[in-house]
């Protein structure tokens, strides 16, 4: 049996990973991965590193529980150094909250938008944007987000209950 938390994360994944400009988003994205623990290089830019960072209950009700995970997603991106940090930013973190929307079997934007996570969640609240920049040789930008997750779990699995 997979764990909710790990369900969630997996279909996060696979909506990410349809960031392109064929799909209708302003970057091809290169590397993806979930709780990387060492910093991207220039050649795996654009690139995106997620992770849940705290999973809480928020609420008992008879035969389930609400919990609500907060979610971090990490996107840089080393090209359009001419645009505003601010602008770039938004842009990217714009491109990933889209992504978050739109079905595997339906990844463009132009798409109808998948609600939920395709039914694994409740909601999906982007709670903030934080615009980011690198220093040194080839310095970068992007966005820092925290996106709050609601969802309902069976009390004695575990599992998601759609």
């Amino acid at each position: 049996m997979i764990p909710a938390q790990t369900q969630i994360l997996n279909e996060i994944h696979e909506r990410l990973k349809n960031i392109s400009k064929a799909n209708g988003f302003s970057v091809d994205l290169r590397k993806l991965e979930r709780a990387r623990l060492t910093p991207f290089t220039t050649g795996e830019m654009p690139c995106i590193n997620y992770w849940p960072q705290s999973d809480s209950l928020s609420e008992v009700l008879p035969g389930k529980h609400l919990r609500e995970l907060s979610l971090m997603i990490e996107f840089y991106d080393n090209s359009g150094r001419s645009d505003p940090l601010t602008d770039k930013s938004a842009l990217l973190a714009n491109d990933a909250y889209q992504a978050l929307w739109r079905a595997p079997e339906a990844p463009r934007i132009e798409d109808r938008p998948s609600e939920n996570l395709g039914g694994l969640v409740d909601r999906l609240v982007l709670e903030s944007i934080q615009p980011a920049i690198g220093e040194g040789q080839s310095p970068f930008c992007g966005a820092v987000m925290s996106i709050n997750v609601r969802y309902r779990i069976d009390p004695h699995t575990l599992s998601v209950i759609a």
